[in-house]
């Protein structure tokens, strides 16, 4: 009999342990997620310096979260995030559906970055995230051919969110080395709680936050916007005309030789 117990004991004790490592480890796994969809959405890159879970209440803390530059852009970061906070129903982690009451991003700096080519990266980022969840549309055509999201959204894991608020947030327009600082709005999104796969409900977020700081800068900062495309014009006229100016001077020269020796031919 106090074999018996020893060894429920023993089980019991390798279970405790086996929790504790599950649930230090779960802070972790959220982090990998995390950074492992975000660069899928937006073709960028994803860190986040520290995650901090809390199971038993329902909330989960990101801190230094950032998002990188699209292709063609400068080295900044995109989105540069102080602070994720994460409200959901702790019972519904044993469902088949994560409810989100709330999802808070507190404290974001925004870098909007017209290029060379008058590209801006928002835009790509927005054109990027739309091209992935497009992929899920389903359609009868599509219907053997539908991506992993929208699959996991049927039969994985899914996730209800029901409110996402963003604070203290602003952009930094950048235009060919010249910057304006603009004010970005609180943003306050209600939600059905329609269920969605745990990359859709990223790319919604993450939507939702580029496409108000478009609004933003398309309504403040076109002015600059337009002084650099004309720049970016006046310099590329002046540029081709440049070029043309080269071929007409080097055209004349040889002409101007070309007669030259002519001349000397029949002296």
């Amino acid at each position: 009999m106090k074999k018996l117990g020893k060894i429920l004991l023993f089980i019991l004790g390798l279970l405790v342990i086996l929790l504790i490592a599950v649930y230090f480890s779960l802070g972790m796994i959220v982090k990998k997620v995390v950074t492992g969809v975000v660069p899928s959405l937006t073709q960028t890159t994803a860190t986040i310096d520290n995650v901090d879970l809390s199971l038993f209440s329902g909330r989960i803390a990101f801190s230094d979260f950032s998002i990188g530059n699209p292709t063609g852009f400068s080295d900044q970061n995109a989105f540069q995030i102080k602070n994720v906070l994460i409200e959901f129903d702790p019972k519904s982690i044993l469902t088949n559906t994560i409810v989100v009451n709330k999802v808070s991003v507190d404290g974001t700096q925004i870098t909007a970055e017209l290029n060379q080519k008058g590209d801006i990266n928002l835009n790509t980022l927005y054109q990027n995230i739309n091209a992935f969840t497009n992929k899920g549309t389903a359609t009868p055509e599509k219907a053997k051919t539908e991506t992993p999201a929208t699959q996991s959204t049927q039969s994985g894991k899914g996730v209800s969110l029901k409110q996402l608020s963003v604070t203290d947030s602003a952009i930094n327009l950048v235009v060919l080395k010249q910057s304006m600082q603009i004010p970005l709005p609180n943003i306050n999104y209600v939600d059905q709680g329609k269920r969605r796969s745990i990359s859709e409900t990223i790319a919604l977020i993450v939507n939702k936050i580029t496409k108000e700081s478009l609004t933003a800068v398309q309504k403040s900062g076109q002015e600059l916007i337009n002084k650099q495309l004309k720049n970016i014009q006046k310099a590329t006229q002046e540029a081709a005309q440049k070029q043309l100016d080269n071929i007409k001077n080097q055209a004349a020269e040889s002409l101007s030789e070309g007669v030259s020796g002519l001349k000397n031919l029949f002296k």
